[in-house]
């Protein structure tokens, strides 16, 4: 009798203590780039990166119960265990594929998760480590620092890819933590009770559920943030979340005029002339928002390549019933598709003012967002016919979950529907994409965003626009205009098929006294300036500074805009001068100092920069005999600005800022700033120089020599644009008198009347160009001797001012003609 008491107590102990049985234990995976060991049933982990020997070790994780543990290959572990977030049961397999170790969380899509959960656990820093955060395009700062935007939430504004990192105080060996599932994951960048900051990955339940299963990457690197973001640029091609401009251009050609171009937000009242004398000035690629807008003038946009946008809002509306004749706010959706919070109540929105009173909004559901658009998006192309679309809010706003009866929604699927709705509008639609920040698993549906160049926008940025500040606040000096804190993140990944600019808020002029660091972050990166000037007059007092931050800028990115970066480094050990490489050859070399920097033979002047192709290409703004020369050259555009001091380049001296374009039978000259009178050498022009034309009356200008080769121009007054003929030589044609030759009607709607007396038969070429001088339309006529009427069909050309230049044997002929 007691024997079997015994026997039944020791089988109870014995299934007691197999029901809370703990698997412990050390757990080695290895492969040629690392070894790391698994501790259980803490799971920490501990790996050995073999390409420098250094060792980072996880901290331990309380609570988990280790079911099983087991190797199922060298490099492979699997490990079961319940975790104590609602003491649901996780399946954990541990990868190593080169030098990250992969880790997947598979769980019933059903279980219970009372909370966020921490896997795997965080890397004790140093202090004097570096955490690489990309907030927007990205920063470095010190892991001893207190980081002052709280945590790096993955589907909320600012996180534009699901990393974080660290690297040593040498900036090259390091780690990075990466996720594949951003929709629900939140990196933790606070120091809590930890003496430094350490990046700390945390999982959230879906709508209290696991879910699904989430991937999720320790990475080793021994090249810094260079290294991390060519990783995470290789998981984004596997994810489908990179998808290059070339590849866009292919489906919609007008990606292609995304080179070069400015965003442009234009708050005056701007007509076809104002573009006129803007593309004369090389001004000629660019996003243009304009305030005023009428078909004509954006079907003259449009034809000339630049890219024209309005904004749009498919988050915010209003309530019917409240002040319903204020008929600019959205009421369409309200209220069966405004997201539903987790207490039934509906979700505010933006807090508008109608006449002074306070105008609730609320938001709009993003199930509704692609069915908004395809409902509204026809009928106002149709009535304004705009090549691209401007969205607002739509990712800037944090994914949610909706807790509606009729349209529920996870954040993975919020994710999916802002997709949906980009889609619409770039696939359906053939428009080019942008919105207020941005994500990159949006990235092939989205050509560009406003926000992602700000780290940290200046004072009021929301509510104004465009005044300029002169304390635009620390954060904004501390972070958005620091050197030393930006690094190129998003650009070392995506640069070849997104295009990040500012805030609307954040435009190059927003902070005059940090109008030069600005432009240098845009060269640097090549990226898109924001131009958002306060009014006409402001823009008019500034216009030679807006000048100078377009041509630097726009030289580059019309070369390099659709490439890869290759690389990043600090050329100075304080980081203030500073050098990216591009895949196709190009180099920029850019001086944050506030004193000049001897780089090579240029002597970057302050603020100051270096770029090239390692050909003559070439793009700076360098001291020269103890004052300032910027020039931008490339190929068939040169840009100079001596600011104010006479200077000499490549055949030209000039006391004022000049733009020179070259087409297939001309060179073209405009004036920038006010100097009248230019110097040229054509000798030691770029392009062959012979008679010169004021583009405006077709008549010759004198070019008085100098001696040795050199030549003044006085420019015509009142005009800014001149013309160099290539197919003449200089003195031997004369001009054709303005008694024989009539032209008629002026302005022209469809056929251009010619009335021509020629004392022989010939051909007479006839063209109508732009005010840049480039070929719109061409006709050769047979004319006879004596009185001749040619008539040339002007139909399909743009409404706008144009060139007529008529040539005969021996003789041309140009005037201003307008078509209507």
């Amino acid at each position: 009798m007691k024997t079997k008491k015994l026997i039944i107590l020791l089988v109870t102990l014995l299934s007691t203590n197999f029901a809370y049985c703990q698997i412990s234990g050390n757990y080695t995976i290895e492969n040629d780039s690392l070894k790391a060991i698994i501790s259980l049933p803490s799971m920490t982990i501990s790996a050995t990166y073999k390409v420098n020997n250094k060792t980072y070790t996880t901290q331990s994780l309380s609570g988990y119960t280790v079911k099983s543990a087991s190797n199922s290959s060298a490099s492979k572990l699997v490990v079961v265990a319940t975790n104590p977030t609602g003491n649901f049961s996780m399946t954990v397999t541990y990868a190593l594929t080169g030098n990250s170790i992969s880790m997947t969380l598979a769980a019933d899509a059903n279980a219970n998760v009372t909370d966020q959960f921490q896997f795997p656990s965080h890397i004790e820093n140093q202090s004097t480590d570096y955490v690489i955060v990309p907030r927007a395009s990205g920063v470095m700062f010190p892991a001893s620092d207190y980081y002052p935007f709280y945590n790096l939430i993955l589907g909320e504004t600012k996180a534009t890819m699901s990393f974080a990192g660290t690297v040593d105080k040498g900036l090259k060996a390091g780690y990075m933590i990466v996720t594949e599932d951003p929709w629900e994951d939140v990196i933790h960048l606070m120091q809590y009770d930890i003496p430094v900051t350490c990046p700390r990955l945390t999982h959230q339940p879906v709508k209290g559920k696991f879910g699904y299963t989430r991937t999720c990457h320790l990475v080793f690197v021994n090249n810094g943030y260079v290294e991390m973001a060519q990783w995470y640029r290789k998981l984004a091609i596997k994810k489908g979340w990179l998808k290059t401009f070339k590849e866009k251009a292919v489906a919609n050609p007008n990606v292609n005029n995304m080179k070069g171009a400015i965003n442009f937000w234009i708050p005056m009242s701007v007509d076809i002339p104002f573009f006129d004398k803007l593309v004369g000035l090389g001004f000629d690629k660019g996003l243009l928002t304009p305030y005023y807008p009428n078909k004509t003038l954006i079907n003259n946009l449009n034809q000339r390549g630049f890219l024209t946008s309005t904004y749009d809002n498919y988050f915010d509306v209003w309530p019917t019933n409240v002040f319903p004749e204020a008929t600019d706010f959205k009421r369409a959706g309200y209220p069966n598709n405004v997201m539903i919070d987790t207490d039934g109540s509906m979700v505010q929105g933006w807090l508008s003012y109608y006449n002074g009173q306070p105008f609730q909004g609320y938001e709009l559901c993003p199930t509704s967002h692609a069915a908004y658009a395809r409902q509204t998006l026809p009928a106002l192309l149709k009535d304004m016919p705009l090549n691209a679309r401007f969205v607002d809010v739509e990712f800037s706003f944090g994914l949610s979950e909706c807790y509606s009866s009729t349209h529920p929604m996870t954040r993975k699927e919020d994710a999916a529907a802002r997709i949906n709705l980009m889609n619409v509008l770039k696939n359906e639609n053939s428009l080019i994409t942008g919105a207020e920040e941005s994500h990159d698993w949006a990235y092939p549906v989205l050509d560009y965003s406003e926000g992602s160049m700000t780290i940290a926008p200046p004072a009021n940025a929301n509510y104004d626009w465009w005044t300029p500040l002169t304390d635009p606040g620390q954060e904004y000096i501390d972070y958005s205009m620091n050197p030393q804190i930006r690094i190129p993140l998003l650009a070392l990944v995506y640069h070849d098929s997104h295009m990040p600019t500012t805030f609307v808020g954040d435009g190059v002029s927003k902070v005059p006294s940090y109008w030069s660091d600005k432009d240098l972050f845009n060269i640097l990166y090549a990226t898109m300036p924001t131009f958002t000037p306060a009014g006409e007059d402001y823009w008019n007092t500034n216009f030679d500074r807006f000048m100078e931050s377009y041509h630097l800028t726009s030289s580059l990115t019309r070369n390099v805009a659709f490439e890869q970066m290759t690389n990043h480094t600090y050329v100075t050990s304080d980081r203030k001068v500073q050098q990216s490489e591009f895949s196709n050859g190009w180099k920029v070399t850019v001086n944050f100092n506030t004193s000049s920097y001897q780089f090579g033979n240029k002597l970057l002047s302050a603020k100051g920069l270096y770029a090239t192709d390692g050909t003559q290409n070439e793009i700076f703004k360098i001291v020269d005999s103890n004052s300032n020369l910027a020039v931008a050259f490339t190929g068939d555009r040169l840009y100079i600005n001596p600011f104010g001091t006479e200077k000499t380049y490549k055949g030209v001296k000039t006391t004022g800022s000049v733009f020179f374009r070259k087409d297939a039978s001309s060179l073209h000259l405009g004036f920038i700033g006010n100097q009248t009178t230019i110097k040229i050498n054509p000798s030691l022009m770029p392009w062959l120089v012979k008679k010169a034309y004021s583009e405006t009356t077709g008549k010759e200008i004198t070019m008085t020599s100098l001696g040795s080769g050199w030549y003044q121009i006085n420019r015509p007054t009142g005009e800014n644009f001149i013309r160099f003929d290539y197919d003449q030589t200089m003195g031997t044609e004369d001009e054709l008198l303005n008694e024989e030759i009539k032209y008629y009607p002026n302005p022209v709607v469809s056929e251009l009347h010619i009335d021509l007396e020629l004392s022989e038969s010939q051909d007479v070429n006839i063209r109508i160009l732009d005010l840049a001088g480039k070929t719109i339309k061409e006709f050769n006529k047979n004319a006879m001797i004596g009185t001749n009427n040619l008539v040339v069909n002007v139909e399909g050309t743009p409404s706008g001012s144009y060139i007529l230049a008529i040539k005969t044997k021996g003789k041309s002929f140009t005037k201003k003609i307008i078509v209507l």
